[in-house]
């Protein structure tokens, strides 16, 4: 089956959140607030980011522990930078 270019949607994210991910896996706290200052992002967006962040970062850790521990500790350093942001 093709699919038509105006039906490939409904298998695509509506929302930009999950774009906002490499913002937890990447960047400390002053660095992330300058990325979320210039995309101009709103409160529910970022925090929707967030929490596609903190779905991802758990299988991260546990699933590459043995066979790419790097991307394990990237999993424990998203989830530590999540529990640092600030709340509001």
């Amino acid at each position: 089956m093709r699919l038509q270019p105006e039906s490939r949607s409904i298998f695509s994210c509506k929302s930009g959140a999950p774009h906002l991910v490499a913002a937890w896996h990447l960047l400390d706290a002053d660095a992330r607030a300058v990325f979320r200052s210039q995309l101009g992002v709103t409160e529910v967006e970022w925090h929707r980011g967030a929490a596609w962040a903190f779905e991802e970062a758990p299988g991260l850790v546990w699933y590459y522990l043995s066979s790419n521990p790097t991307m394990s500790a990237l999993g424990r350093s998203t989830l530590a930078r999540l529990l640092d942001e600030p709340t509001g």
